[in-house]
């Protein structure tokens, strides 16, 4: 099974824009480097509100941005 469905689609995820996924990386490092405020209450896990995957009952509810719900 899949942690995300686009990855395991069979379609090339290659990066067919250099500048636009070196930017990917830069924003996805200033995220993980704790300059920025926590939204997510220390969140572990995901998903979208659409979806109720059977993990969810087994952890905190801790915030929801737009229409995806985080959990720890």
């Amino acid at each position: 099974m899949c942690q995300f469905s686009w990855f395991c689609d069979g379609a090339n995820d290659t990066p067919r824009n250099a500048h636009a996924w070196v930017q990917a990386n830069q924003i996805a490092s200033l995220a993980l480097s704790s300059e920025l405020p926590d939204l997510v209450g220390g969140a572990t896990h995901y998903h979208a509100t659409y979806v109720y995957p059977g993990w969810a009952s087994s952890l905190e509810p801790v915030a929801t941005i737009g229409r995806h719900r985080f959990y720890k």
